[in-house]
């Protein structure tokens, strides 16, 4: 007996048009928003003109009897409900945005040459707008109607404004639209990069000639390719459990669907009314707001840090069914809100100034963290203590700058794994809500970093970042100049490497050989503590790669010797028979390391 499967589904490749022109898409609001960046959009424009001329064009710019065909991936919709006549388009809503953007300044560029009498043009004018548009009801209808009400509205009258400069115009004085351009990295400002790119790409395609007839032909080239030689491979579908089980199957072109969208998903599949299910995507849309403010934080990697801020440990693959788990007896509403809380405290301390109850040294010290440092994983242990802290003027103090030294002394000098940085801020954020002592937390923390272990590696410590390196020589100035402020890594304060980078042979012999025979070695020696100093930049500037004496005094009075830090004015004090060299680095990173590293980066309560 054979056995027939009902599968309820429908594959077709497609070119855009046969795409477009007969179907349109939603957006679902289980789906996230528009992600694409700027180097996703400007790949596809490069690939596609790639295409257009290694494959389509001849040399004199005008099509091949039989062109080839580039493949954009597949996409996945679920088919409308009875009465409903909009796909849901499960998978590729960010190629499906592009394209729209592609296509209406694409259009634009097509109409510029109306003039020219050439009837082509009208003909993929009408086709290259099918693309985005059509027109139903006395108005002009998207092909992709976002979910949301005010970034739809936003897309499609970017789409109808049929001039760059009035789009521009639009951007500039439209009170919706600069609301919503303000929010960084947002589905608004990647829309509107989206066009500036696009427009970018086909204007440098044409200009490659000045010839009028050329460029024509160039873009009537690019648009045929574009709307008929484009493929995509359509899968649809009546049945929601099919779609979204196909992504697991797939490999797309664009970006997947990560945990944090299917966290989203199952969240608002758990709502139980319409109000909570459009609070939970609301309270999205700010996390994701206050998010953007991070350059290396992602919406997976916020949702795992504030799980593990409240949680037991777990890894990452292991969140969505964790969060799937807990759904079942906390409420949709409660973890959003949990979560809003969380991104709006994160976000707080990209600007600790503005944070009451911190003192200078430690919003110095969070500037240094989310700056200099980068660590996500410590995002854990800051947002638990200042959930439990923030009224506590001492302990939250003290306990923000256990954090910030012991990241510093485990992940960067002594070069810990990050599998043991996220279990130890997951048990700093566990002892936090126990409401154990400081010098309970301090004494776990030296646990895993231990002094005498942090001392002896920093004796040996180099790297080859001008930040971190400035963040080091910065932390022991200060220290030892006990009250004066030297000056923020900036345009009046550099890093400066006592044995240059770039040794001259007539003023530094050694180096300089060392430099031609082994330049990893030297890469090495000029990075490590003991041959930087912070220095202010009209001297670093004036000395450069000068004699070790020029460096320590000259005539000019731009020296080690005339600065009012103490670092540069005890360089002399190490030369050996007069000259700098490798034991003189040594010799004083060993004392940096002895004298001050715990003064500094202590972990005591």
């Amino acid at each position: 007996m054979s056995i027939k499967p009902d599968l309820d589904i429908q594959a077709e490749p497609v070119s855009l048009t046969g795409l477009l022109k007969t179907r349109n898409f939603k957006v679902p609001d289980l789906q996230r928003d528009y992600v694409w960046k700027d180097e996703n959009v400007k790949q596809l424009l490069a690939d596609l003109i790639d295409h257009c001329k290694n494959h389509e064009v001849t040399k004199e710019n005008k099509l091949l009897e039989k062109p080839k065909t580039y493949f954009l991936g597949s996409m996945v919709a679920c088919k409308p409900e009875k009465g409903e006549h909009l796909l849901e388009i499960i998978d590729g809503q960010q190629r499906l945005t592009t394209i729209a953007c592609i296509s209406a300044v694409l259009k634009e560029y097509l109409t510029k040459y109306l003039d020219s009498g050439d009837e082509r043009l009208r003909g993929f004018i009408m086709q290259v707008s099918e693309l985005n548009k059509g027109w139903s009801g006395g108005e002009w209808v998207l092909k992709l109607a976002l979910f949301d009400s005010n970034i739809n509205k936003f897309f499609k009258d970017c789409i109808l404004i049929d001039k760059q400069e009035r789009r521009i115009e639009y951007f500039e004085t439209d009170d919706m639209a600069k609301a919503l351009l303000k929010k960084r990295n947002l589905p608004a400002g990647r829309i509107k990069k989206a066009f500036e790119i696009a427009d970018e790409y086909i204007k440098k395609f044409i200009d490659e000639t000045n010839n009028q007839r050329e460029k024509i032909e160039k873009l009537i080239s690019f648009a045929y390719v574009f709307c008929e030689c484009v493929i995509v491979l359509l899968i649809e579908s009546r049945d929601y459990a099919t779609v979204y089980n196909l992504f697991e199957g797939l490999n797309c072109r664009g970006m997947p669907l990560t945990s944090a969208d299917l966290v989203k998903n199952v969240m608002l599949k758990k709502c139980s009314t319409l109000d909570d299910k459009q609070n939970v995507i609301e309270e999205w849309g700010d996390i994701n707001e206050n998010i953007a403010h991070f350059d290396r934080l992602y919406m997976p990697d916020f949702l795992h840090v504030s799980y593990l801020s409240r949680n037991d440990f777990i890894k990452s693959k292991k969140l969505f069914n964790s969060i799937k788990d807990k759904l079942i007896s906390i409420s949709p509403i409660k973890i959003s809100s949990d979560l809003k809380s969380d991104a709006k405290a994160l976000s707080s301390f990209r600007n600790p100034d503005e944070i009451q109850n911190l003192n200078a040294d430690t919003r110095e010290a969070v500037k240094d963290l989310m700056d200099t440092l980068g660590l996500n994983l410590s995002y854990i242990g800051l947002l638990a203590t200042y959930r439990a802290f923030k009224d506590d003027k001492p302990k939250l103090n003290i306990l923000i700058n256990l954090i910030v030294n012991f990241c510093f002394r485990y992940m960067k000098v002594e070069g810990g794994d990050v599998s043991t940085l996220a279990t130890s801020m997951n048990t700093l954020a566990k002892y936090v809500s126990e409401n154990k002592s400081v010098i309970d937390i301090a004494d776990y923390l030296k646990r895993i970093s231990p002094d005498a272990t942090f001392v002896e590696k920093l004796k040996t410590f180099s790297q080859s970042s001008a930040e971190l390196g400035y963040y080091i020589v910065y932390k022991i100035e200060k220290q030892r100049l006990r009250g004066t402020m030297p000056l923020p890594h900036g345009d009046k304060s550099h890093l400066e490497h006592i044995m240059p980078k770039k040794p001259r042979a007539s003023f530094w012999p050694e180096a300089a050989s060392r430099k031609e025979s082994d330049p990893d070695y030297h890469r090495n020696l000029i990075w490590r503590i003991g041959n930087l100093i912070p220095l202010p930049s009209e001297i670093n500037s004036s000395i450069q790669d000068k004699s070790i004496q020029e460096k320590i005094s000259n005539s000019r009075k731009k020296d080690y010797t005339h600065t009012d830090l103490v670092s540069p004015k005890e360089v002399k004090h190490y030369l050996i028979d007069e000259k700098w060299n490798e034991l003189s680095i040594k010799n004083r990173q060993n004392d940096l390391a002895q004298n001050y590293a715990l003064k500094v980066w202590p972990l005591a309560g």
